[in-house]
């Protein structure tokens, strides 16, 4: 196997710009089996000015799609803002 396993592996959070943050890093994210895994190292996106509709453990939003925020440099869960870049 090549590199490391990214199941245990913690990632590497950018640097972020003023006016954003890393929160915390939730348990899980999501209410089913499939969605229900985080990465570890993976913290939730704080932006000045905004709040998330729910917390990464009770997220309804299982597309997985996300939405890049900060000028394309992170790509969060538009319902709880982890990171899913």
């Amino acid at each position: 196997m090549l590199g490391n396993d990214p199941y245990t592996t913690p990632v590497d959070l950018p640097e972020l710009p003023a006016g954003a943050r890393w929160g915390r890093a939730p348990s899980h994210h999501g209410t089913t089996r499939a969605t229900s895994y985080v990465y570890p190292g993976r913290h939730v996106l704080v932006l000045d000015g905004e709040t998330w509709p729910h917390q990464p453990e009770t997220c309804p939003d299982d597309t997985g799609s996300g939405e890049w925020r900060l000028d394309g440099l992170v790509l969060v869960c538009t319902g709880c803002g982890l990171d899913c870049t």
